[in-house]
């Protein structure tokens, strides 16, 4: 596996452990130039505990890991790991491993136990930075969407502790983990998930769609919230984006909210209401989705709100992949929940799909304000990369992945013959809106959809292959 895949793999499985030592945000990662392994560290933000390392052979001394249940969020996004830190000297005596550096090494498939006696695999294992605070204890959250665990069919997981070191930069500590490391044998032990929280439809869907497009291109999950809101009304719907922001930001300032969180609150509320005659407009919000900042860019952007969703058949796509910077404060998340209370009120318009994601794709490729851009090849949202962006938003809609491994903006480009014969296909066999289900299936329409797919990526080479 070559250096790039390898790191992107530990990017993905990245998850930070929260203790009572507040992070500051910063981390750093570096590759060990012999070993080729990755030196991840992360820094803390608290620059009156003194660090102590684990004690030497801390094997041979035991260590105890008091092992809290495990809890999750109240969206069931984070998995809450929580427990003490002890270990026992050599008079026999128990005491707390106080503003401790470790690394809790989690498994990403339930009930199954992997040898971390030498070292942890990346794509097996996920690890998290963690350190504990003055008595030991410590507790933190892993994000669920990077692994195979799954809270609605319980099951255990396996957790271990790792040692870490710290070191500072400045006036902050680090602390850096290495996966060759092995786990401490004593602390490996299996927890048991606990379940899936309860929660009205409304609010999980809207909690699925902080996940397009960043995780999911699949922009039928915004016609679905869209669909549960609308028929909701006005009252319940209020209720059910109040309850998701209530999960995402829990007893923070909810005016800290971060820019996922103002992303699917904002969408939602632009799509579903609109103001009340005579009143004022729903407040922008802020979304880094657009194109490159060009002449171009500009002119398409009055196209598509806040430089984010364009609808072609009532299918939802996005613009442009997701930018990166933004800077100053975000204004207070309740700004929408305000403006829905005295302005807004439930559009009268449907929002089922009135033709399949493959035409809607192409009507919108075909367009001029986007034809315009997406001959030009001067910059990386021009050209083929935009028009490749836009088809694979349309397969995912109707549950066709080119690549599981790679199902965003930086896959494998779409031949255009595959395309075509795609377009083909639907004509013979439309794909149809599943009221029922409320999504598209291309595969229950025709099974030779992704047979087109397999026959045309096979032929597509791997330049490592050669």
């Amino acid at each position: 596996m070559g250096i790039q895949a390898f790191v992107g793999i530990v990017l993905c499985l990245a998850m930070w452990l929260t203790s009572s030592a507040a992070y500051s945000g910063g981390f750093s990662s570096s590759t060990d130039g012999k070993t080729g392994l990755e030196i991840r560290g992360r820094s803390i933000d608290d620059p009156t505990a003194t660090p102590v390392p684990f004690p030497n052979e801390l094997e041979q001394q035991e260590l105890e890991v008091r092992w809290f249940p495990l809890k999750t969020d109240a969206l069931g996004n984070e998995l809450i790991l929580s427990g003490k830190l002890m270990h026992i000297d050599e008079a026999d005596t128990v005491l707390p491993l106080s503003h401790q550096p470790f690394s809790i090494y989690l498994a990403r498939q339930s009930e199954r136990r992997l040898d971390w006696s030498k070292k942890a695999v990346y794509d097996e294992t996920m690890m998290v930075d963690g350190f504990s605070d003055e008595d030991g204890n410590f507790e933190g959250s892993a994000d669920l969407s990077k692994t195979d665990l799954s809270l609605d069919n319980m099951g255990n997981v396996l957790v271990a502790i790792a040692a870490a070191r710290t070191g500072r930069k400045g006036r902050e500590r680090w602390v850096t983990r290495r996966n060759d490391w092995p786990a401490i044998s004593s602390s490996v032990t299996m927890l048991e998930l606990p379940p899936a929280p309860k929660m009205a439809p409304a609010t999980f869907e809207l909690n699925r769609l902080r996940q397009w497009p960043d995780e999911d291109l699949d922009g039928t999950q915004l016609l679905r919230a869209a669909l549960i809101l609308q028929r909701a009304g006005k009252d319940a719907a209020l209720l059910a984006i109040d309850a998701f922001i209530d999960g995402r930001i829990g007893d923070r300032d909810r005016s800290a909210s971060g820019l996922e969180n103002e992303c699917v609150v904002g969408m939602i509320t632009h799509l579903v209401f609109e103001p009340n005659d005579g009143s004022p407009r729903p407040p922008r919000y802020t979304c880094l989705f657009g194109f490159e900042w060009s002449a171009d860019g500009k002119a398409l952007k009055k196209q598509w709100p806040n430089g984010s969703v364009m609808f072609s058949g009532h299918i939802p796509f996005i613009s442009g992949r997701h930018g990166a910077g933004h800077s100053g404060m975000i204004p207070s998340i309740d700004r929408f929940s305000e403006w829905i209370k005295e302005h807004g009120r439930i559009r009268n318009q449907s929002f089922e799909p009135t033709v399949d994601p493959l035409n809607a794709a192409e009507s919108l490729l075909n367009a001029p304000f986007i034809k315009a851009i997406t001959d030009k090849n001067e910059d990386k949202y021009a050209g083929t990369v935009q028009v490749n962006y836009i088809r694979r938003q349309a397969l995912a809609m109707v549950g066709l992945p080119i690549d599981p491994e790679y199902p965003h903006y930086a896959g494998p480009e779409i031949p255009d013959a595959l395309w075509l014969r795609l377009i083909e296909e639907v004509r013979s066999n439309p794909i149809a809106w599943d009221s029922k289900l409320e999504r598209f299936d291309a595969k229950r329409s025709s099974p030779r959809y992704q047979e087109l797919i397999d026959e045309a990526m096979n032929l597509v080479k791997d330049p490592c292959d050669e």
